[in-house]
């Protein structure tokens, strides 16, 4: 996988392999995995004259320098004699973990990237002042939401560090040092801050909050027009690239289904993240993140609904020329009604392939009583269905969070049931693949039943998959400039899919 160092923008290359340029709505297909990034969807860039800013709403202000959070540092980690020693085989991965993330995590230059002549565009259009400075894009480019006071640039520049993930070490990280601390339990851990990543549910847990976003972390509409990428998250493609700083002896991934697993989980945990969301998008109590130590200001500013990030972007930015597909075989990326857009096409593509057993179906009823509530005209008088909206979605976050953990529960999870239903899609007399959004996910949940394992140690595993498959990726991409894969239709995408074994 290509790393876009000139930009800066090397983190949201597509872990899948699928990558869609924002100015030109291109997938491409990359070549060699390199570091973990996620998948960048198409978005809603629109050229704007010089000095013209977009209508974001309220400021976000810069934050000023601080006194330094204890031990949030990447430098409290990494030591030679912790977990900063050089790389071997001859001694415990945890001695050189840090060595390892610093190496070949891009997690570890997030903060890079606020710096690029594009996050200043957006910057400037946003008018928040400097992207590098401005809490709005600090809580997921750095570790600012972990302290109640600003950070110092030293540690914004340690990027998304070691307690984004494990948690403010304030009062674990000596704890963890001594004998004791292998014999304390995950409850006991979890008192003192610790997050433990050792299965599937807690990392997925722990990427939503960035890559799906919630109330102090949130991708709006507003952000994407000045050209962040859309969040588009798919747990299990992520993971396969993610470079490993830590032995899998012991976890989850030593199991023969740790791939189907994960793609399970996370799409169960991802769809709950992203009802959270929606709950707290739509609610008239705003989530709220600190700015100085002495005021705070909206991350969601109450009233404004609908917000558009929470629906098909094919919805609106396409040509109103002709308001039917030029062919009624394309497969086009979430297409809807104008004026009526779908609610998000991608999680409820990810959440139809998950099979509901009668334990489990207030999850399909939850999406679809969200698909009547949300895919409709809204208007003034309709502000009141925003209360219903929000129940609905507190809900559906639940009855998804629930099948989540009973998936992880199992002792071995196989997607014998999804591959049955893909079939039936793409079967002949089936009702086929209907979007872009659920073709992708489609061949993201074949790989993850054809194309097991974790990455390798400190790299990105290669993507070695069926030339069938292959083809199938190839068939979804997208060319510079245009609006959706110009040869692909719902028939040549059945036609593949029967090839894949």
């Amino acid at each position: 996988m290509r790393r876009q160092e000139q930009t800066g923008w090397g983190m949201v290359v597509a872990a899948t392999g699928f990558l869609l340029l924002a100015g030109g709505m291109e997938l491409a297909r990359t070549a060699t995995p390199d570091p973990p990034c996620p998948l960048e969807p198409p978005c809603a860039l629109e050229s704007r004259g010089e000095g013209e800013v977009c209508p974001a709403g309220p400021a976000d202000e810069s934050m000023p320098g601080g006194a330094m959070p204890s031990r949030l540092g990447v430098a409290s980690c990494s030591a030679s004699s912790c977990h900063g020693g050089p790389k071997g085989t001859n001694h415990a991965v945890s001695t050189f973990a840090a060595t390892l993330w610093m190496e070949r995590d891009p997690h570890a230059r997030a903060s890079e990237v606020l710096h690029s002549g594009r996050s200043r565009r957006m910057a400037e259009l946003l008018g928040i002042g400097p992207a590098h400075q401005a809490r709005r894009c600090l809580v997921c480019h750095s570790m600012a939401d972990l302290s109640p006071t600003p950070l110092p640039d030293d540690l914004v520049a340690d990027g998304v560090g070691c307690a984004s993930c494990h948690g403010d070490p304030t009062a674990w990280g000596s704890e963890h040092t001594l004998d004791a601390w292998k014999g304390m339990g995950r409850e006991e851990r979890a008192a003192l801050g610790y997050r433990d990543l050792s299965t599937p549910l807690d990392r997925v847990n722990d990427c939503t909050r960035c890559h799906v976003g919630d109330a102090d972390h949130d991708v709006d509409h507003a952000l994407i027009a000045a050209g962040h990428p859309r969040l588009v998250f798919e747990f299990a493609a992520y993971q396969k690239r993610y470079p490993r700083h830590w032995s899998p002896a012991g976890r989850a991934e030593v199991g023969t289904d740790f791939q189907a697993r994960s793609w399970a989980v996370g799409q169960a945990a991802t769809l709950a993240a992203t009802a959270r969301l929606l709950a707290a998008r739509v609610s008239d109590q705003p989530g709220r993140v600190s700015d100085q130590p002495a005021r705070a200001t909206s991350a969601l500013p109450s009233g404004r609904w609908p917000e558009f990030a929470e629906f098909d972007c094919q919805g609106c930015h396409r040509s109103i020329a002709g308001v039917a597909p030029p062919a009624v075989d394309a497969l086009r990326p979430g297409w809807s009604a104008v004026g009526t857009p779908a609610w998000q096409p991608w999680s409820q593509a990810g959440g139809a392939l998950l099979t509901g057993s009668s334990a489990e179906g207030d999850v399909d009823r939850g999406l679809a009583d969200l698909r009547r509530l949300l895919e409709r005209h809204w208007g003034p008088a309709d502000q009141t269905r925003r209360g219903r909206v929000r129940l609905e979605a507190r809900a559906l976050a639940a009855a998804a969070a629930r099948r989540a953990e009973a998936i992880e529960a199992r002792h071995e999870v196989d997607l014998d049931d999804v591959a049955t239903k893909i079939e039936a899609l793409v079967a002949e007399g089936g009702p086929g693949i209907g979007s872009w959004e659920a073709a992708v996910q489609s061949v993201l949940a074949l790989e993850a039943i054809l194309d097991g394992g974790p990455a390798q140690l400190g790299n990105a595993e290669s993507h070695d998959v069926d030339r069938e498959l292959e083809d199938l990726r190839e068939s979804l991409r997208y060319l510079p400039r245009q609006e959706t894969p110009p040869t692909l239709r719902r028939s040549d995408f059945n036609r593949l899919r029967a090839t894949v074994p």
